[in-house]
């Protein structure tokens, strides 16, 4: 048996990682028997499960993420202590950024291995018999996980590596290739997920959904197909604001289902240019995130507050944006510090910790009392949940936006008014306490208290919302992630 373990590593999207899915699909037609578990840092109960179906002379394939690796390894060396003949493979691009790294120091490890390209892995798993059936392998991929997930949401890819070079992203670091999928085949899996599992909410996981006038043709067959085979379903992409995808196929993809995308925005100040190739102005932010809205179209914006080159006064500059845009309530983004890849531009301002594999944060700011701010908001924002708080706005819009998509406006007034009024309230508090800890690099009891008693709130809404909508729309609510490092069950 070859099984899977990882820890996921978004909580807005299905559990599915794509790459163990399609690897364990490639193994399964060379022979090979496959599970896939998904583990869990907060919740050791999980863990229990996961790890009594693992039996003597297994070989465990560990997908490692940069925040889980620390603790995961070390779960992983206990394994192969109390269990004979266990082999340990190592995957995913943290694994192979810091290959040279853990090699040495995890002699335990039996390989490291990139199942992002299994046509290169033919020599190292040989067929060894005929096709393994197995029930949840559609289309090409294996759906194990989320065809236990009771939610309606499922992750899938149009194409696979990326046609950009952003230095603080790890797909062009590891040399994965790009490839676009015949969209017939996209639509046709989507078309298989929706009868076999019931999923009605399209989460792609493309770097870029359009990139180019050269997609034209790829969106409005993706477009066609979903009309000819009468698929009633919603989807969210990736779009580049550069370049920018043209009216008529945003409308065109709006028709067919688009009712979410995710913008790359990063940072309207000049400071992040330095070591990175992307420049976002924030007059061209404006009029692409207007035209989304005009469209009915939801966002949710990358954003990096924090990074080497930032002045205290150009933090202050994107605190106002983010709070113009209304997306203060999002709180990740104010207390995690841009990470440094390996082999990045900018990795040797990194400084080695010996104890530590993953170096991304161990640098400085430039700026010392942008350094003083950030180490005050990531102590204050720890007093909450921060991926609860995220979760109750942020699970609160999609269903709004799907409700407005579906024209049930005058059904949920009430609960459309509550969301708009916790965003604006949201998000004018962060940006008050923001200007507070600029100003005086410090936070009091009292606020505090204040953001405890927020979070209150946004729960006691989203709850009661939710609940509402469960009762009257189940198919709506069905569709929104649920925000949680546990699968949706």
């Amino acid at each position: 048996m070859i099984q899977f373990f990882y820890y996921r590593s978004l909580y807005s999207q299905s559990a599915s990682s794509l790459s163990v899915a399609k690897f364990s699909s490639y193994l399964l037609s060379r022979g090979y028997e496959t599970k896939i578990n998904l583990l869990s840092l907060e919740d050791y109960g999980v863990n229990m499960k996961a790890f009594a179906n693992i039996n003597d002379g297994d070989t465990i394939i560990y997908k490692v993420n940069y925040k889980d690796f620390d603790y995961g390894i070390e779960l992983f060396r206990n394994i192969k202590e109390t269990h004979k003949n266990i082999k340990l493979i190592l995957a995913g691009p943290f694994a192979i950024l810091n290959r040279d790294k853990i090699e040495p120091r995890y002699k335990f490890v039996d390989k490291i291995l990139d199942i992002q390209l299994p046509e290169t892995l033919d020599e190292r798993f040989k067929v060894i018999g005929k096709p393994v059936q197995k029930d949840t392998v559609i289309c090409g991929i294996d759906r194990e996980l989320e065809a236990s997930e009771k939610g309606a949401y499922i992750n899938l890819e149009s194409s696979t590596g990326c046609v950009n070079h952003c230095s603080f992203c790890h797909i062009n670091l590891t040399k994965q290739k790009f490839s676009n999928k015949d969209m017939k085949e996209v639509v046709e899996e989507m078309y298989q997920l929706n009868k076999k599992l019931g999923k009605t909410y399209f989460i792609f996981n493309d770097s870029m959904f359009y990139k180019g006038v050269k997609d034209d043709e790829r969106v409005i067959e993706f477009c066609n197909q979903i009309k000819e085979k009468k698929l009633k379903v919603y989807f969210y992409i990736y779009l580049a604001i550069q370049p920018q995808i043209p009216e008529h196929l945003l409308d065109m993809l709006v028709e067919a289902g688009l009712v979410r995308v995710f913008v790359g925005i990063e940072s309207i100040t000049g400071e992040l240019q330095i070591n990175n190739k992307k420049n976002v102005s924030e007059e061209s932010a404006d009029k692409f995130l207007k035209l989304l809205s005009s469209k009915g179209v939801s966002y949710h914006i990358g954003f990096m507050l924090f990074y080497p080159e930032i002045t205290l006064k150009s933090v202050k500059v994107n605190v106002d944006y983010l709070h113009k845009v209304k997306k203060l309530f999002r709180i990740g983004i104010l207390i995690e510090k841009m990470r440094i890849l390996r082999f990045s531009p900018n990795s040797n301002i990194l400084f080695n910790d010996d104890i530590r594999v993953d170096q991304v944060y161990n640098y400085h700011f430039e700026d010392k009392e942008t350094e003083e701010v950030f180490n005050v908001v990531k102590e204050y924002f720890s007093h909450i949940n921060e991926r609860h708080f995220e979760q109750f706005l942020t699970g609160y819009n999609i269903a709004v936006t799907v409700i407005k998509k579906e024209g049930k406006e005058k059904q949920y007034k009430k609960y459309i008014e509550n969301y708009n009024k916790m965003v604006d309230e949201s998000n004018d508090f962060v940006h008050d306490v923001l200007l507070k800890i600029i100003k005086n690099k410090s936070y009091t009891k009292e606020m505090v208290f204040a953001l405890k008693n927020l979070q209150s709130r946004l729960e006691t809404y989203y709850s009661v919302f939710m609940n509402e909508l469960k009762k009257n729309d189940e198919h709506i609510f069905k569709i929104v992630p649920l925000g949680k490092e546990d699968l949706n069950l």
